[in-house]
């Protein structure tokens, strides 16, 4: 791909590549060894050509922007891949002092502690045009009850949602006839298709494939209405193993109409299993510590037998904030 660059587009594609690196690398601050994180493990289906392929999106995006509006968007098209457990990384990397800013961007700004937090932000603010993204998760998939609970917290009941999983279907006739007739049954109304596959490392071909078709399928459908018709919105769901150093056939960052979003946990957090962001910054024994103290009366209704309790003890950002040192 970099042959297709131009002179400006290589420059920034350098500039990247050199923010990638120092948002990689981390290690203990006098440590000097070497990092034992690349990429791969910071940027979920980062691959050779992925520096080039955001930055001609975002320079198609905006022709009349500046070097560091281009860099700026690419950073936050890349951190919208990022795992959680690399933001969590970055004090100790070279990028410490931009560590709260893209903190509060990604968990704050970019929603990626639950996929309900995404759909609800996303389609909240994109009514009026399709929204076609893939989604990466380490997460199980989801059942049906949750595909629906999802989708209605998004704004879309009964007929409006329906969730599929590529490995239900045989042939390919039998995929494009159950996109039309859900295509059809939407009746030129606003809708919600979202598709799961398990595996992505092993079917990475078949979701290529399917993308395609699934898109070639939403327009030929929407184009026979022949009236004016609501948005279909398309996600792609993608279970992925969590490989040092990042899948090796998986390829995220199709550019184009396609976005590209990692969110690690596809449901919200409990108590149980809280989220990234609720663990960073305390202490082992403060993590079993309960969320809440227990009252003296609760404490003498348990059937335990001990003598004594255990005591409990958006920032808006804009493009110019983030300098690429």
């Amino acid at each position: 791909m970099s042959t297709g660059l131009t002179e400006r587009q290589a420059h920034l594609v350098k500039e990247l590549e050199g923010w990638v690196k120092l948002f990689s690398e981390a290690k203990p601050e006098y440590s000097s060894g070497e990092s034992l994180f690349k990429p791969g493990d910071c940027f979920v289906g980062y691959h050779s050509d992925t520096a080039a392929a955001v930055v001609m999106t975002i320079s198609n995006l905006g022709n009349d922007w500046s070097n560091k509006q281009i860099i700026s968007q690419s950073i936050y098209t890349l951190l919208q891949c990022a795992s959680p457990d690399a933001i969590a990384r970055l004090p100790a990397t070279k990028l410490k002092h931009d560590a709260e800013e893209l903190w509060i961007e990604y968990f704050r700004n970019q929603k990626h502690g639950s996929l309900k937090d995404y759909l609800v932000h996303c389609l909240g603010n994109n009514k009026n045009d399709s929204f076609l993204v893939q989604i990466t998760t380490h997460s199980r998939l989801l059942s049906q009850a949750n595909s629906r609970a999802i989708a209605s917290a998004a704004g879309f009941t009964g007929l409006q949602s329906h969730c599929i999983s590529l490995q239900e279907f045989h042939t390919e006739q039998q995929f494009v006839k159950t996109l039309e007739e859900f295509f059809v049954a939407l009746g030129g109304a606003e809708g919600l298709l979202l598709v799961q596959c398990d595996n992505g490392e092993a079917n990475f071909n078949l979701i290529a494939c399917c993308r395609y078709l699934v898109d070639d399928t939403r327009r030929r459908t929407l184009e026979n209405f022949g009236v004016p018709v609501k948005p279909i919105h398309i996600i792609f769901i993608i279970q992925l193993p969590k490989i040092a150093g990042g899948c090796q056939h998986f390829v995220g960052f199709q550019g184009g109409k396609w976005q590209s979003v990692h969110i690690d946990e596809l449901l919200e957090s409990n108590e149980q299993l809280p989220q990234i962001e609720q663990l960073v910054n305390r202490s082992v024994s403060d993590l079993f510590q309960p969320a809440y103290p227990a009252r003296g009366d609760d404490i003498a209704d348990m059937d335990v037998d001990i003598d004594t309790s255990i005591p409990s003890g958006r920032q808006e950002l804009h493009v110019e904030n983030i300098e690429v040192k």
